[in-house]
């Protein structure tokens, strides 16, 4: 009943847009303010007419590598906890070293993100700091 309903409120939906026959009303009106305006109706010159913003600055760049690295960082953390509490806690275990390894080579990426605004000092302060938090997360673990 469900599938029957959801096909006919989608069939009505595409034949009202279908039906509509005002595309060539559209096109004419598109085409004349293109004319008064002196633009190109298929415009191929947007890009000489209008200044075109861009996300490609170094402060987006920062921003996608840091939600990147946090968002790893949240799973490599969640991996590594998994693994010790299957390896029954035991840290020196090589399967649990290894997904520390990757925790805190995440670390390192942060640290280094960190430091390409606040510099080196800010890098080592801001990595002595994280390897902390997730020495307090693994004992509240």
């Amino acid at each position: 009943m469900l599938r029957s309903l959801a096909a006919a409120m989608l069939f009505a939906l595409l034949g009202g847009a279908c039906a509509s026959g005002n595309t060539d009303q559209a096109s004419d009106k598109i085409e004349a303010a293109a004319a008064d305006a002196n633009v190109d109706p298929d415009m191929d010159d947007v890009e000489e007419a209008v200044d075109v913003p861009t996300v490609d600055t170094q402060a987006a760049t920062l921003t996608r590598d840091l939600t990147s690295l946090l968002d790893g960082h949240e799973y490599l953390a969640g991996i590594a906890i998994y693994t010790a509490v299957g390896a029954g806690g035991n840290l020196e275990d090589p399967t649990v070293q290894a997904a520390v390894t990757a925790l805190d080579d995440n670390s390192v990426a942060l640290s280094e993100a960190v430091g390409s605004v606040y510099g080196d000092a800010g890098a080592k302060q801001f990595l002595s700091l994280w390897r902390a938090h997730i020495g307090f997360f693994v004992d509240y673990t």
